[in-house]
């Protein structure tokens, strides 16, 4: 890490814990709020100090305005930056939740979703057309465990209801839809052998009740919660 990169991350996380701090006067908290905006507008360093701040090591609060860094960055300055560093963004957040996240039933909720958003950022940019290994790199992950499973359908329901709540239409729409599908069908195989406990403590069955909402996929939604429901009695009776 170079000097400039590691002062400045010193420096966020200084601004962090002034902000969090209930002893801070509000004049204080006013300035350090400012800075903090300040350096999402205008610094070159935001993608970099994101990811390196993203550690399980650092506190929640920290690791959370880390992932902001990054969202603003890439819907501020997607457009302006190189391949390059459009591709170590894109291969950084992917390895992030690969093995940066926290095991299902112990991460944050907060946490997850700030990963996901940049996932989503990134493929309203760049999907299908620049990213088309898109897919595939979703399907191992999923591989990896019921952890990185729970993050790709955070994921794709961002993406399907944000289309859904604006009535967008047309062949975008579709393919949400069908990504959508494919992802719930998984989950009917997922829930048959993660543990129970994993499927009560997370965003599973609020996210398919969400689901429900949408005719679309309602009866792939009702299937899912079906099995859940299945295997939560055969827990009982256990």
């Amino acid at each position: 890490m170079d000097a400039e990169l590691e002062r400045l991350n010193s420096e966020i996380v200084t601004i962090v814990n002034i902000i969090l701090n209930p002893t801070t006067s509000s004049n204080d908290r006013k300035v350090a709020h400012e800075f903090f905006e300040g350096f999402k507008e205008t610094s070159p360093y935001c993608a970099k100090c994101g990811f390196s701040l993203i550690a399980r090591s650092n506190p929640p609060a920290v690791r959370h305005c880390a992932y902001q860094l990054i969202e603003h960055y890439i819907k501020l300055h997607w457009n302006n930056i190189n391949d390059d560093e459009k591709v170590w963004i894109k291969n950084s957040i992917m390895e992030t939740l690969a093995s940066g996240i926290g095991p299902v039933n112990e991460e944050e909720l907060h946490i997850k979703d700030a990963a996901c958003k940049i996932v989503v950022e990134i493929i309203k940019r760049e999907w299908p057309q620049q990213w088309t290994s898109l897919m595939e790199e979703l399907d191992r992950l999923c591989r990896l465990g019921d952890t990185q499973v729970e993050l790709v359908l955070l994921i794709f329901s961002q993406k399907y209801l944000i289309k859904k709540k604006f009535n967008i239409k047309g062949t975008e729409t579709m393919i949400n839809y069908r990504l959508s599908k494919v992802t719930l069908d998984t989950l009917c195989a997922f829930v048959d052998w993660v543990h129970i406990d994993h499927i009560k403590s997370g965003p599973l069955i609020p996210t398919l009740c969400r689901l429900l909402g949408c005719p679309d996929i309602r009866l792939d939604a009702i299937k899912c919660l079906r099995d859940v429901v299945d295997r939560k009695v055969f827990s009982f009776i256990q």
